[in-house]
């Protein structure tokens, strides 16, 4: 079983998804919404299916409402850069 950091950095690097994935993480740094994430988030095909997959991996938490990334999802991420 991988720990989470695996899963997220799974995540990150899907071939499918990864691109949409990173972009997702990287503009939720701020508690948004899932209209806002829509409107401006900037990914392109299944929105929910790549929110779906950050939050199983627990790279995004869902908080009164808005969706954030975690600390470990912005650590992930911050180590592809």
């Amino acid at each position: 079983m991988l720990n989470l950091k695996e899963q997220i950095l799974n995540c990150l690097n899907d071939p499918k998804n990864g691109e949409a994935n990173r972009k997702l993480l990287a503009f939720c740094k701020e508690p948004t919404t899932f209209a806002e994430m829509e409107k401006r988030a900037g990914v392109k095909g299944d929105l929910l299916k790549v929110l779906v997959a950050l939050k199983n991996a627990e790279g995004i938490a869902w908080v009164d409402g808005k969706y954030y990334s975690t600390p470990l999802g912005l650590e992930v991420l911050a180590s592809l850069q």
